[in-house]
């Protein structure tokens, strides 16, 4: 196989984000959802149709949001990549394979995400065939599952989530193995900026706790989460009272790095 034509296109941690407020907002008002928790969506299929760049971004989010996910693209090493990265939990050849793997985890309302080595058209008739029907689906391939979409299934259009998107990262990229503890610790002040009057602060700080353990080495190294403007300040004020901390971390506000 050509390598080329396999190379991951990686996303950006913020279009990870906002793939996962999409998917809270096609969560909003859905029975499906138990209000208690919000952006939890146990029980959740989202079908993902080619993995590029915003296909691995829907990928993340929906396991980030509880979903279970299908990921269905014919390049076999894309898939076996995300694997390696830690992205996706299982590689796939055929539909049976997921089918078992999906079913348990759907039923237990546990977030798995399954790359099925396939092409996108023909998967979405076997889907269909073997009555498996996602609530959602996106990628970009998504319009070869007509007969999903018209069984029901939601689309997850591409967007950008209101607030301004705080990035950061550990400064020394070498030190990767204190990436860790400290990328906790400034997740843990972002989660305590957040307005406890804002309606999204619960399924941001869901975001905050869960996405580590989802984006892998390749992303997991760099952390996100949009806020409001009075938000943020309290964050930048917080990490101004911790220097030792400050100093291991380059933050980013709305594309501006900050100083510390």
């Amino acid at each position: 196989m050509d390598s080329a034509k396999s190379e991951l296109a990686m996303p950006a941690v913020g279009e990870v984000f906002d793939a996962y407020a999409s998917l809270r907002g096609l969560a909003k008002g859905q029975t499906k959802v138990a209000p208690s928790h919000d952006a939890g969506l146990g029980g959740w299929l989202l079908s993902v149709f080619d993995l590029d760049a915003a296909g691995i971004a829907a990928l993340v989010a929906g396991a980030v949001a509880g979903s279970a996910v299908l990921a269905v693209d014919g390049q076999r090493e894309r898939g076996k990549q995300l694997l390696r990265y830690g992205i996706c939990d299982f590689v796939v050849n055929d539909l049976d394979e997921a089918l078992r793997i999906l079913k348990n985890e759907v039923r237990r309302k546990q977030p798995v995400s399954v790359c099925l080595s396939a092409d996108s058209e023909a998967s979405a008739r076997e889907m269909v065939e073997r009555g498996l029907q996602p609530e959602v689906m996106a990628g970009r391939n998504v319009l070869t599952a007509g007969p999903l979409r018209d069984r029901g299934a939601a689309r997850l259009e591409a967007g950008t989530a209101p607030g301004e998107l705080v990035t950061w990262k550990l400064r020394n990229e070498a030190a990767a193995w204190a990436a860790g503890p400290v990328l906790a610790r400034v997740d843990e002040l972002a989660a305590g900026a957040l307005g406890e009057d804002v309606e999204e602060t619960l399924w941001r700080r869901r975001w905050l706790q869960r996405a580590p353990r989802y984006m892998g080495r390749r992303l997991g190294a760099e952390r996100c989460v949009r806020m409001r403007d009075a938000e943020a300040t309290r964050m930048m004020a917080a990490l101004h009272k911790d220097a030792a901390l400050a100093a291991q971390v380059i933050v980013v506000r709305d594309g501006t790095p900050v100083e510390l």
